[in-house]
C-alpha cells in the first residue's frame, strides 16, 4: 500500500510560512516548497520551516506536481497564480480577498467546475470555537428565526498614518484596503449564518488622514439577506482608543451575542463567551 503523503506547495512567505505550512502538515500533507520574492529570504524561511525547496518562481514549485497549492500572496496576484496552479492540475486554497475583479473570480470558478479541481477561500475564522458555537446555535433554532443583526469592529491597526505597511495595503490597483482584508471575513460570516445577501448599501471610507487615492481603512454597510435578516456591518482599522467588537443578533425567540474577550477590535478575531437572552432570562 502506498503510504506517501500528498504534496503541497505554499506560494507566499509571510502568512504562508506562519500559518499554512503547519496547517498543511497537521492535515497530512508534505510541504515540499515555499515560493517568495526574495531568494535569500525565501531560502532562509524554507530552511527555518523545514521545507526542502525555497523558490522565487512559482513554475519551479509547480513542476514538483503538488496535489495542493496555497496562494497566500497580495490579492492582486491571486488570479494569475490560481490559474497557474489549476493548469498544473492542483487543487487550490486561496487567501482572501479572492481576486481584484468579479470577472476574474467568475473565470476561476468556471475553471474549477470544468476541471473538477477544488478551489476554496481561506475563511479559517469560521472555525474559532465561539464563532462555530454561534453558528450551531443559530442552526438549531436557539433564538427562533433571526431577524436583525449588528456587527461592529473598531481597532487601531492603521490609525497611525506613519506606520509601515506592505506596499499593496493601501493601493487600490493592488486590491488593498480594509474591506478586502477584514470585511471579507464578515461577509463570509453573514452568508454562512444567514444566507445569501439580497440587497446591500455600503460605503468605503478613510477615517484616518490618508490621500484621496488611498484604499479604504474603514467601511459601513446595511444589508438584507434572502432569508429576511436585516443587518449593519461597521468596521474601521483607524480608530484611536480602546478596541471594540460587537456581534449580536435578535430573533423571534431571543437574542444572542458574543462577548469580545480578545480586545482585538476586528471581527474575525472576536472571541469569547456566547450568551442567549429570552423571556426566561440570560444564559451563557
Amino acid at each position: 500500500m502506498n503510504t506517501a503523503r500528498p504534496l503541497a506547495v505554499v506560494i507566499g512567505t509571510g502568512f504562508g510560512t506562519r500559518v499554512h505550512v503547519p496547517a498543511l502538515r497537521s492535515a497530512g500533507f508534505d510541504v515540499v516548497a515555499i515560493v517568495g520574492r526574495n531568494p535569500d529570504k525565501t531560502a532562509h524561511l524554507a530552511a527555518k520551516a523545514g521545507v526542502e525547496h525555497g523558490f522565487v518562481d512559482a513554475g519551479a514549485a509547480l513542476d514538483l506536481k503538488p496535489q495542493v497549492v496555497v496562494v497566500a500572496t497580495p490579492p492582486h496576484t491571486h488570479a494569475d497564480l490560481t490559474r497557474q496552479a489549476f493548469a498544473a492540475g492542483a487543487h487550490v486554497v486561496c487567501e482572501k480577498p479572492f481576486t481584484s475583479t468579479l470577472e476574474e473570480a467568475a473565470e476561476l470558478c468556471a475553471i474549477s467546475a470544468k476541471t473538477g479541481l477544488i478551489g476554496i477561500l481561506c475563511h479559517e475564522f469560521r472555525y474559532m470555537p465561539s464563532t462555530a458555537l454561534f453558528g450551531r446555535l443559530l442552526e438549531s433554532g436557539a433564538i427562533g428565526e433571526p431577524r436583525i443583526t449588528t456587527l461592529i469592529a473598531h481597532c487601531d491597526i492603521v490609525a497611525d498614518t506613519a506606520g509601515s505597511r506592505s506596499d499593496w495595503w493601501f493601493d487600490k490597483s493592488k486590491a488593498g484596503g480594509w474591506f478586502g482584508a477584514s470585511g471579507s471575513h464578515g461577509i463570509d460570516r453573514i452568508q454562512d449564518w444567514y444566507g445569501e445577501i439580497a440587497g446591500v448599501g455600503a460605503q468605503l471610507r478613510c477615517a484616518a488622514d490618508r490621500p484621496a487615492t488611498s484604499a479604504d481603512d474603514s467601511f459601513t454597510m446595511q444589508f438584507l439577506t434572502r432569508s429576511g435578516v436585516t443587518g449593519t456591518f461597521d468596521s474601521t482599522a483607524a480608530a484611536w482608543g480602546p478596541n471594540f467588537g460587537l456581534q449580536r443578533v435578535s430573533g423571534t425567540g431571543g437574542t444572542m451575542w458574543i462577548d469580545d474577550e480578545t480586545g482585538a477590535g476586528n471581527l474575525e478575531s472576536l472571541s469569547g463567551s456566547v450568551h442567549i437572552a429570552n423571556k426566561g432570562g440570560v444564559r451563557e
